[in-house]
């Protein structure tokens, strides 16, 4: 494997990081909600936590990928991160979808 491809899949892994990263951004605006004293249903929190299914694993296979320089491991690694991690921003909008369309009725 070249050195060209080696940085391709890595650079799917920092794509992986960016989107979980984003996810922890919607979380610590949950968390900055509830320690301000907002009411916030169970629902939310459900739905606000429910990501994490996809973007944790993804981390782990995207820290893997960046830790590793043999390519065996890296072509096993990459899929996983880029996969769970754009599972996650499903999870992630339909999540935000759900609530919408719950405020909204």
């Amino acid at each position: 494997m070249t050195r060209t491809a080696i940085e391709i899949r890595r650079w799917f892994g920092k794509v992986a990081l960016l989107l979980a990263g984003l996810w922890v951004v919607v979380l610590v605006a949950l968390v900055a909600g509830i320690a301000q004293g907002g009411s916030v249903p169970v629902l939310n929190l459900v739905l606000g936590v429910l990501p994490a299914v996809a973007f944790v694993p993804a981390t782990y296979f995207a820290i893997g990928l960046h830790r590793t320089d043999d390519p065996e491991q890296i072509n096993k690694f990459w899929p996983w991160a880029l996969g769970l991690a754009i599972a996650g921003m499903v999870l992630l909008i339909g999540s935000a979808y759900g609530l919408y369309r719950v405020e909204q009725s």
